[in-house]
């Protein structure tokens, strides 16, 4: 004989499961599809504009005075490839949490109960140090190539 009660929690369970399973499959489809595309293209990006600023410096007959826009590029476009390189590892480190949140809400789907224990440890994994550094790579790319481009018309 099974308690009413019982029947209800395991079915909110599975409920929530379901959904969360939703959502996983939905976060691990954005974050290959749509921040992969992104990156690549920011990286290439950043990456072109900092190698057209220092053809440029080297071009106009400057660089023979002054280095220091070179040298700006220089790290900006290295900085640009850092932001790829970051982001790799950072799709690295958060695949194995987006499998082990889809591992973890398919066996509450099967059982019926939810561990508050291993729901706070996925939103500890998913926050990995590797999540700021693309984007500061991307800024600090950015911030170098205008800084080049203001050395270079002073």
């Amino acid at each position: 004989m099974s308690f009413p009660c019982m029947v209800d929690r395991r079915r909110i369970a599975e409920d929530q499961a379901e959904r969360a399973l939703q959502r996983v499959s939905e976060q691990d489809k954005f974050v290959v599809e749509q921040v992969a595309s992104a990156s690549k293209w920011l990286t290439a990006s950043l990456l072109a504009v900092n190698s057209a600023g220092l053809i440029a410096a080297v071009g106009s007959g400057l660089l023979e005075e002054e280095k220091f826009p070179a040298l700006l590029f220089v790290l900006g476009a290295g900085a640009a490839l850092c932001s790829g390189v970051a982001m790799q590892e950072f799709y690295n480190n958060i695949s194995p949490v987006l499998r082990f949140k889809e591992a973890y809400w398919l066996r509450v789907r099967q059982r019926g109960s939810r561990s508050s224990a291993l729901e706070r440890r996925m939103v500890r994994r998913t926050s990995t140090p590797w999540s700021l550094a693309p984007p500061l790579f991307g800024w600090l790319s950015a911030i170098l190539w205008l800084a080049g481009a203001v050395a270079l018309l002073i």
